[in-house]
């Protein structure tokens, strides 16, 4: 064979090997470097949420660790307590409405029905529904609402009706009847 006719096989074979390299390449080094970088990606985002949920975990150890878990628990109790507790609703409708210079018409006390949770981990939570009738004014009727929302117990205020005085009443013209309705809240199961 002739040095020109090798020289131009071997430039055809080069080229033929560089073209099966771009095909294996293309064809089976490329999908399988996309699929890595995308499983590195997921790698990624879990070791991240998995220093995330360490490091809320050891937050949370450490606030126990740094607090009575009976103290815990007795402040959970008073916020949402273990049965509906009436008497304290009460209690505080009453107080907060002296505080402000209200008088009292009326308080009523109503146990809702019971949703029960489909879960395991969370607690059905019954409703104590408290209806207010107060007579006032609106500041001391603001005032009034602003406490019972800012309460150790937790209250929603789920109802709010303005009248005038009825006839006959004794006051000043900025007095005004107002009923409220209290949802207050406690742990069932």
């Amino acid at each position: 064979m002739k040095f020109l006719s090798q020289r131009l096989l071997f430039i055809i074979l080069s080229l033929v090997f560089v073209l099966a390299a771009f095909y294996v390449y293309s064809n089976f080094i490329q999908p399988e470097y996309t699929l890595v970088s995308e499983l590195r990606g997921r790698l990624a985002a879990k070791a991240d949420t998995l220093e995330r949920y360490e490091t809320a975990f050891l937050k949370l150890e450490q606030m126990l660790g740094g607090q009575n878990v009976n103290q815990l628990k007795e402040s959970v109790s008073r916020i949402l307590p273990n049965m509906p507790d009436d008497a304290y609703l009460s209690a505080q409708a009453v107080g907060f409405a002296k505080l402000q210079g209200l008088t009292l018409m009326s308080l009523t006390n109503e146990l809702e029905p019971i949703e029960s949770s489909n879960s395991r981990v969370i607690r059905s939570l019954g409703i104590l529904k408290t209806e207010v009738k107060v007579r006032g004014t609106y500041s001391g009727v603001r005032s009034y609402v602003n406490q019972l929302e800012n309460n150790l117990l937790l209250i929603d205020l789920m109802g709010f009706a303005v009248e005038p005085q009825k006839e006959g009443s004794v006051g000043s013209s900025e007095v005004l009847e107002y009923t409220l309705t209290l949802h207050s809240y406690y742990q069932t199961d």
